[in-house]
């Protein structure tokens, strides 16, 4: 302890008076201890300057889009194994350390093996000693265009503008309308500072939507930051200023984004990078952290063994890497995106789509932890993609993909946000429905950040009264296993993260005559709230006494009466409504599906 003050005051003077100030202390040590001992010595850095130095020679391709680097092996050590037993292991097999992610006690190495095969085998060799707990050969995938085969790609020149219509959405904020973002933000003086983690394919900060918003966990993530419409559009779609008269809104627009560039090679991608991406930004302070990226769009051929070794693979790794997470102390969530189907488009299991998506309740992965599944996937939402149609009513997208790893669908079809160049873009595709949970996510934290990542989830999952519909093009395979998913609804997890966290707020309730209007707000005891575009109306407020006014855009006065809100009960303000908890698919809740 005390040699570990010393070097830390040391290192910081050193940093102070080289002008060095963007590397951390323990950046410094372990750059320091690498170079004259083979590995890291603090257990907080993360070093993944090797993505950088793979090349296309470098790939041994074992499966189609599947292969792995030669000469490089992916170690797990024994999480409480000191420096001296690292130090003399490497040392002893001749394996020279390349980078690390030394919060989940990862070490990237290189090795005299040159093939999978023959690197598989020492890796099962390694895995003989008590001090590894996991020995892998390095892993990548074809790296399709930011893994959303079904982006379409439109510049504009005007943004349109239109009536909200929460029941019909349409336009621009058609997205926003279809998870009730207006009556959301009718709360957010409640909300706190948020910090929301993404990994995506690249961020460019100087977006005026964005200015200020964009953070890296660390000197390097900066460094390796390469500014893509693909993140730069997930970025906004969560934090873009809201209400500055230009542009478009982001659903949590107060949030602070914690970035990550995963898409460190150009051809093919390491399975590890997203990964760094995530221990990288939890250890930053966010809590959710948005995948919108996965493999399912390079699969030709499902049933392949090279594809199910891919899967099994990811899973195990991202297993060590959740697992060592919360053996730590760290509670996140990972949000990640269902996948858009197979290369042909059609959509497939999002089991395939790798990373989180291949975990799964009945999976073995006791040889590497002794953290059960469940802690594991308490914290994993897998987002499918929605769009609504005035005929058909709400559909699952005919790219997103279907199975049980999907957890909840958003919509996910032409939506508009920001992109490079300071412009926008309209993209559609899994990727841009996975960041509205996320997103939803954040505004529950904003809440209450002292929620757990289980709390966070459940409120998502079980507080929405949309049902998104089966798709009627899917194959017979994908048929099978297709199901009804309901959509995430921001509005409803705001109130009952609202609800869950103060004691003295009741519910509201109760439907006006619009007159033809679709725009109207109710006033309570200083606060307003946005009314549906069919006159219905509930949220939660401070329980008391006082005036509810409900009034149009234009200022015609439409009701005026006095109500009293106690706390944890319903206030039914017209009686023509039927007893409501809003919880449930009954009362104003029927009346706002129809």
């Amino acid at each position: 302890m005390l040699f570990n003050r010393i070097i830390s005051l040391f290192v910081s003077a050193v940093l102070t008076f080289s002008g060095f100030q963007f590397l951390s202390p323990d950046e410094f040590i372990d750059s320091f201890f690498e170079t004259v001992f083979g590995i890291p010595f603090t257990s907080s850095s993360i070093n993944g300057d090797f993505f950088n130095d793979i090349t296309e020679n470098d790939i041994e391709v074992i499966g189609t889009d599947f292969g792995i680097v030669r000469n490089r092996m992916v170690i797990a050590v024994e999480a409480e194994s000191s420096f001296g037993e690292k130090h003399d292991f490497f040392k002893k097999e001749n394996l020279k350390v390349i980078g690390w992610c030394a919060p989940v006690d990862i070490y990237i190495v290189k090795c005299e093996q040159s093939d999978n095969s023959s690197i598989k085998k020492e890796c099962d060799r390694l895995l003989e000693n008590d001090l590894i707990k996991l020995a892998k050969p390095l892993t990548v995938s074809r790296n399709e265009p930011q893994g959303t085969p079904n982006d379409q790609y439109y510049l504009f020149d005007e943004l349109e503008e239109s009536d909200w219509d929460e029941l019909n959405p349409g336009g621009s904020e058609a997205w926003l309308e279809m998870v009730d973002a207006r009556q959301a933000w009718d709360y957010e003086d409640l909300f706190k500072s948020v910090k929301i983690g993404v990994v995506d394919s690249g961020f460019s900060r100087n977006h005026p939507e964005l200015n200020g918003k964009i953070k890296f966990p660390s000197f390097w993530a900066k460094l390796i930051n390469y500014p893509d419409y693909h993140g730069t559009h997930v970025a906004g779609m969560i934090a873009a200023n809201r209400n500055d008269g230009i542009g478009v809104a982001g659903l949590c627009s107060h949030a602070t984004l914690v970035c990550y560039d995963w898409d460190t090679l150009f051809t093919w991608s390491t399975d590890l990078s997203p990964l760094f991406g995530l221990v990288a930004i939890v250890k930053a302070g966010a809590k959710v952290v948005n995948f919108s990226l996965g493999k399912s769009a390079s699969i030709k051929d499902i049933s392949g063994k090279s594809v199910n070794n891919a899967i099994e693979n990811d899973a195990t790794i991202a297993y060590h890497y959740m697992s060592s997470l919360i053996k730590k102390g760290y509670d996140f969530l990972c949000v990640q995106s269902s996948g858009n189907g197979n290369n042909s488009g059609d959509p497939i299991d999002a089991y395939y789509n790798g990373i989180f998506c291949g975990i799964t309740e009945d999976g073995d992965y006791s040889d590497i932890s002794d953290v059960p599944n469940e802690e594991i996937l308490k914290r994993i939402i897998v987002v499918g993609s929605t769009s609504y149609d005035s005929v058909k009513g709400y559909v699952q997208s005919d790219f997103s993909n279907v199975g049980d790893r999907v957890d909840i669908v958003a919509p996910g079809e032409n939506i508009i946000s920001t992109t490079t160049g300071k412009t926008y873009t309209y993209l559609s595709g899994t990727s841009m429905s996975t960041p509205v949970v996320t997103a939803i996510a954040g505004l529950i934290w904003s809440v209450n950040p002292d929620f757990t990542s289980e709390q966070v989830k459940n409120i998502i999952l079980e507080n929405n009264y949309r049902i998104s519909k089966v798709n009627g093009s899917l194959s017979d395979e994908s048929e099978k296993i297709a199901r009804e998913i309901p959509i995430a609804n921001a509005n409803m997890c705001v109130m009952e993260a609202i609800y869950e966290t103060y004691s003295d707020y009741g519910v509201v309730s109760g439907v006006v005559d619009l007159k033809g209007e679709k725009n109207a707000t109710v006033s309570f005891n200083g606060r307003s709230y946005t009314v549906f575009s069919n006159g219905v109306f509930f949220f939660v407020a401070k329980s008391g006494s006082g005036t509810l006014k409900a009034t149009l855009s234009s200022g015609e006065e439409l009701l005026s009466k006095e109500i009293t809100v106690n706390s944890k009960q319903l206030c039914m303000v017209d009686d023509s409504v039927e007893s409501v908890n809003f919880l449930s698919e009954s009362g104003t809740l029927e009346l706002l599906s129809k």
